[in-house]
């Protein structure tokens, strides 16, 4: 879907959480597409590996909602719940483009635990 975004270019695609944190800190992105749910390190973790600065702004994607608000404890620009509608990308890409053109805060990164995410059977 990214394909239709003229100033969106993907740089990289990770299989999982380690993998992110390398590609994140090689090419250091303005934007990062993550995924909450990665083997090896959940994107939590990887946001709190990344080592340059500015960090970049994080568009978090899970098939889960119960990790939208630790999402936007840390600063994510937006929380996409896949499936995801074009439309509804459209609407964080542009949140996106807006901070990073206004200069975008950095993420923030309270002490917690980076396991990869446990779910909750109800």
């Amino acid at each position: 879907m990214l394909q239709h975004e003229p100033d969106i270019e993907v740089v990289a695609l990770a299989k999982g959480g380690r993998e992110a944190v390398e590609a994140i800190n090689r090419l250091k992105p303005d934007l990062v597409f993550l995924d909450v749910e990665m083997p090896g390190l959940d994107g939590f973790g990887v946001i709190s590996q990344i080592n340059y600065s500015p960090l970049p702004a994080v568009i978090f994607v899970s098939g889960n909602e119960e990790f939208a608000l630790r999402a936007f404890e840390v600063n994510a620009v937006d929380y996409l719940l896949k499936p995801c509608k074009a439309e509804r990308l459209q609407t964080a890409v542009h949140r996106a483009r807006e901070l990073l053109r206004r200069g975008f805060a950095p993420l923030a990164f309270p002490q917690a635990n980076h396991e990869a995410p446990r779910k909750h059977h109800r």
